[in-house]
């Protein structure tokens, strides 16, 4: 089975909506940077 990699904003929109969720606020420049340095992967059992 293949997946899809998520684009750049759709990394950010990811991001961005798992930090509110959490509550922590970050400068968009930085969450440009998280965006571009960390990828949600999947989870193996």
């Amino acid at each position: 089975m293949t997946f899809m990699l998520p684009d750049s904003s759709q990394r950010r929109d990811y991001w961005q909506t798992y930090l509110q969720a959490v509550q922590i606020s970050i400068e968009d420049k930085k969450l440009d940077v998280l965006r571009d340095r960390a990828f949600f992967l999947p989870q193996t059992k």
